[in-house]
């Protein structure tokens, strides 16, 4: 399954499990395997859960993303912003943490998607909907109007339609009386 690699799909699979099921950091399962007589340190154990991951990214999940742009009627999303340590570099040297962004996206209540950017940007936020022609209820930022993709070849239905947040729409669109 991994190219260089003597483990198998069901090693892996346990591997997962441990981790992001039960909650087990790679140290408790690297000791736990060591007194049953397996020595797999934890950068080894690291290593396969990233290429694994790197694996669904490009397989999995990018046809499951595929499919939901193609057959959604109504994306949901939201951004927050998170704090990312600095990589390593000049130990004597302190490093500010810089601000990323967490994008979570629903698809019909079918599908569910969190993505990453290092920065917030039109071209960013475009590329999540690229192919998508429904509707998108965001918080009404002005980046994701800018955002949406115009119509293709002319085709005005080929176009994503913004549907305002009652809690952030811009203007007021009811009067209650």
């Amino acid at each position: 399954m991994l190219p260089g690699s003597l483990t198998t799909p069901s090693l892996l699979a346990h591997l997962a499990i441990e981790k992001y099921l039960n909650g087990m950091p790679l140290h408790r399962i690297e000791m736990s395997w060591a007194r049953d007589g397996v020595t797999i340190d934890r950068g080894t154990m690291s290593r396969w859960l990233g290429h694994v991951g790197a694996v669904l990214n490009e397989t999995i999940l990018a046809a499951a993303k595929a499919y939901a742009l193609k057959t959604t009627f109504c994306i949901a999303t939201d951004a927050t912003g998170v704090l990312v340590q600095p990589l390593r570099g000049d130990l004597k040297k302190k490093q500010p943490c810089r601000r990323g962004h967490f994008f979570v996206e629903l698809f019909d209540k079918q599908h569910a998607f969190f993505e990453y950017v290092p920065k917030e940007t039109s071209v960013a936020v475009q590329d999540f909907f690229k192919g998508f022609t429904g509707h998108i209820q965001a918080d009404a930022k002005k980046r994701l109007r800018r955002a949406l993709p115009p119509a293709a070849d002319g085709d005005e239905d080929a176009v994503c339609t913004e549907v305002g947040c009652w809690s952030h729409y811009p203007e007021p669109r009811f009067i209650w009386s």
